[in-house]
């Protein structure tokens, strides 16, 4: 591979890195309807979340990799 085409490549993948996701607070984005929980153990607390179902009853489920499911209502009260 030539050295020009290598550092052609570097260059685009550096351009696409520097560009990312947008920002929820850019213009013509919207914010998320409701945030909660933070890092630990306890109600409401996750362990690296690593899946979010909704019942058709309505509750939200969160697994997080400590293995534990919580429970909690669509206005994020812990059930």
């Amino acid at each position: 591979m030539s050295r020009l085409l290598l550092l052609s490549m570097v260059a685009v993948l550096g351009v696409c890195a520097c560009i990312g996701c947008q920002n929820a607070t850019e213009p013509g984005t919207l914010p998320p309807d409701l945030l909660f929980g933070r890092t630990g153990m306890g109600p409401l607390e996750f362990n690296y979340p690593r899946a979010v179902a909704i019942s058709p009853a309505g509750p939200l489920y969160v697994v997080d990799k400590a293995g534990r499911i919580q429970a909690f209502t669509q206005s994020g009260e812990f059930v």
